[in-house]
């Protein structure tokens, strides 16, 4: 099984995400231990958990969360519901652009970030240090120390090892047991699994996209139950 398993994963890579980092191509060559310890053993799990792996790190070419949010993006995520506790109005949404400009999204991921998810303050900066990054972006302090002490890397001292080739599976692996997202994989319930990665649907288009495709090639039928 474990052969099965990690051919198709990376017949998955090669097929769909031909422009995937270096670092990622690494992970899903030498990741077959890892995907079958954390029970990604069927088609069905491994076409939900690529899907949710391509929608979130652009098909396997971005590191790192990109912060560089255009004003029309800003109002998207704000008519989503999404950081309405974090601005007064739509508009002081839209105009955090200015900054995303000129910083890249250090105020904008130092702001909606801070103050959770372990983090400290806007001052602090810890919502830009621990923004996402990695297969399933790991997201906030808390969630690097936390896989700094299950994993035995310094994650929290040297955020960007998320993203190795040696270690990027590690932490992704682990929130999708530790969120028991192959019970819903199970269930075929594909927004169930994008709540349990993402906190909400966003994106879900996209990833029932990546679903179908991959089902598709992996012999999975390409309908899901939610």
């Amino acid at each position: 099984m474990t052969g099965f398993i990690i051919a198709r994963a990376g017949d998955i890579v090669e097929r769909f995400a031909p422009r995937a980092v270096p670092n990622y191509q690494q992970a899903f060559a030498h990741g077959d231990a890892l995907l079958t310890a954390h029970g990604i053993a069927t088609p069905l799990r491994l076409a939900h958990f690529m899907a949710q792996v391509l929608h979130e790190t652009g098909a396997l070419t971005q590191l790192v969360e990109n912060g560089r949010y255009s004003a029309k993006a800003l109002g998207a995520i704000w008519d989503a519901g999404n950081w309405h506790g974090y601005f007064a109005n739509r508009a002081a949404c839209v105009q955090m652009a200015d900054h995303c400009r000129r910083d890249e999204g250090v105020a904008l991921f130092s702001l909606v970030y801070g103050g959770r998810l372990g983090n400290g303050s806007a001052a602090t900066r810890d919502g830009w240090t621990y923004r996402g990054r990695g297969i399933l972006q790991t997201t906030g302090r808390a969630a690097y120390a936390t896989a700094s002490v299950r994993h035995g890397v310094d994650f929290v001292g040297d955020p960007d090892l998320v993203t190795s080739a040696e270690h990027a599976l590690k932490p992704a692996l682990a929130q999708w047991s530790d969120r028991n997202c192959n019970a819903a994989a199970d269930r075929n319930d594909l927004a169930g699994v994008t709540r349990l990665v993402n906190g909400g649907t966003v994106g879900l288009a996209e990833r029932a996209a990546w679903f179908a495709r991959i089902a598709a090639f992996t012999g999975v039928p390409a309908h899901f139950n939610s």
